[in-house]
């Protein structure tokens, strides 16, 4: 496995995945998604979390036969609950696939079906792999152990699997990156460097009746992870992504914007409350922290990131203090929770030759237009249509530049951005919001700044008002406002999510995630809401 040319191929797919040790011939799977790390595992060749029942297993099987060398798949971590990826993907090696539904046959996830890949890779994949199941939720042994008595237990049960001859390559053709979807059935915007990590519902998919009747094809929904928070996908599945600005012009606690002077006391005060917020009610959050200058930008960073885990946004309107603040974090290892905010019409050549060469892992385009209407929105974000990347490699700074800002969401897919958020531009008006609808076939998770649009920024109930609709018309992110007011907005917010969480598992069984507002007080205690949860329950596996 030491070969160079190996490197450069695989992984085809490539997710959030660690190569360990090149010699190894084991894939460790976390489920929970949680920092486990088997680096010093010798036989681990590579490591990465496991968390749907439908794509993430797709991708797990493109890389498994693509590569002979692994031989072992190892489960590890918790089950997730609703999608049971672990169960399922234990079904698919003892069972296959439906032909007919590309359902897997025997699982119990929430949506089992895989039907991006064809049948002789399914065959492959079952005869290469051997299951290791270490999951704590079906084996009792395991169960009573301590985190970190457990971690050192399966590491040995991992070091003392016996070493198999590799396996026979692939050889077939493996139509990448869509997953086995003829061109024809993607629409052109569908970035190839994206387009591996989409979601495809069937076409009998309740997610069709959800949106309206609307035709299948154009709900491509990407799953995005910013720094461990996942939003998008189907709706409701996850609960909204909330972020409350700091720093801003006029905000009573900076003191100097330009060096970055604040009253430190208070800051932390409000951070901690919307961590604390954003804890009790279930709803990821961030922080959009306002700078004016690079040195005002690193405090801020260094701050914020002393006293919280959550990702965070530098939001300025100067160039120079958006590439500054995106070098720092990635200088100081935390690229994967900065969101670059934000790509818009307004990029100079400076700007879109630093982005070309160094893509953010997180990025905001915005969608914002001189002009009113969505169709100048759509210009904005499209006009170019699908641009490759070896395309831009052939432009100058001025065709590079000229790109950037007429056709930002072009550019910004074709830079090869993991994770991409479109900001709608609620700045006036009702466009902003009506283009929550309207944008869904990007593909991308959505979302806004609403509280723009109220001519009286003080008056909380506007506010939170405001931000309650843009829920309902399909935001995944909101800029809710000050951070000052995240008590009004997380707690209306999390009726919000109840309600939407009930409707949609109710009526359309999509079932929301593990940490979300829907499960309440109950989910603390491990136990079902009778006549709602259809579920088994996580302590006594009793189906309500």
């Amino acid at each position: 496995m030491s070969d160079s040319s190996k490197k450069n191929i695989w992984p085809l797919i490539k997710p959030d995945i660690t190569i360990l040790n090149e010699d190894g011939y084991v894939a460790v799977a976390t489920l929970d998604n949680k920092k486990l790390d088997f680096s010093d595992v010798k036989n681990v060749l590579i490591q990465g979390p496991l968390i749907t029942e439908n794509v993430g297993i797709e991708k797990l099987v493109i890389n498994t036969v693509t590569n002979p060398y692994i031989r072992y798949l190892v489960l590890v971590d918790s089950e997730v609950m609703g999608h049971k990826p672990a169960h399922t993907i234990n079904a698919l090696v003892e069972n296959g696939i439906d032909e007919d539904t590309k359902r897997i046959i025997g699982a119990e996830g929430a949506i089992p079906n895989i039907p991006n890949i064809n049948d002789d890779i399914i065959a492959h994949f079952r005869e290469q792999i051997e299951i290791v199941n270490l999951v704590k939720d079906y084996n009792p042994d395991l169960q009573v152990l301590s985190d970190d008595i457990y971690l050192e237990t399966i590491k040995e049960q991992i070091a003392n699997l016996p070493k198999k001859d590799s396996f026979t390559t692939y050889e077939h053709k493996i139509d990448l990156p869509l997953l086995g979807t003829p061109m024809k059935e993607m629409k052109p915007r569908i970035s190839d460097n994206i387009a591996n990590s989409m979601i495809y519902p069937t076409a009998s998919h309740p997610f069709n009746e959800l949106r309206g009747g609307t035709d299948i094809s154009s709900w491509n929904r990407k799953i995005s992870n910013i720094g461990g928070t996942l939003l998008g996908g189907y709706p409701g599945q996850f609960p909204i992504f909330m972020g409350g600005s700091i720093f801003y012009k006029g905000h009573d606690i900076l003191k100097d914007s330009k060096k970055g002077i604040f009253d430190e006391k208070r800051a932390e005060e409000l951070i901690l409350c919307q961590d604390a917020l954003s804890s009790k009610y279930n709803i990821p959050c961030f922080i959009d922290l306002v700078a004016d200058t690079k040195e005002a930008a690193e405090k801020y960073i260094l701050f914020f990131t002393e006293i919280s885990d959550s990702p965070f946004a530098i939001d300025s309107g100067v160039s120079d203090v958006r590439i500054h603040a995106a070098q720092f974090a990635e200088e100081i290892g935390l690229g994967n929770r900065l969101i670059y905010n934000s790509l818009n019409m307004g990029i100079d050549e400076k700007e879109a030759s630093y982005l070309q060469n160094n893509p953010p892992q997180n990025a905001i385009v915005l969608a914002y237009s001189s002009e009113y209407g969505l169709s100048k929105k759509e210009d904005v974000l499209y006009s170019r249509g699908l641009v490759t990347h070896d395309e831009i490699l052939k432009m100058n700074r001025k065709e590079l530049t000229k790109l950037a800002r007429t056709s930002t969401l072009s550019f910004a897919e074709a830079i090869g951005i993991p994770n991409i958020l479109i900001d709608t531009a609620a700045v006036s008006g009702m466009d902003g919001l009506i283009a929550l609808e309207k944008f869904n076939d990007y593909g991308y998770p959505l979302g806004c700044g609403a509280h723009n649009v109220i001519q009286d920024p003080k008056n909380s109930y506007a506010s939170v008002s405001i931000n309650a609709i843009s829920r309902i018309k399909g935001a995944d992110f909101l800029l809710y406002g000050p951070i000052d007011s995240s008590k009004e907005n997380f707690s209306s917010m999390n009726q919000i999510e109840k309600v939407m969480g009930d409707y949609n598992t109710k009526s359309f069984n999509i079932i929301p995630a593990t940490k979300h507002p829907f499960w309440g007080e109950e989910d603390k205690d491990e136990s079902c809401r009778p006549g709602i949860c259809t579920r088994p329950c996580r302590k006594t596996n009793i189906v309500p």
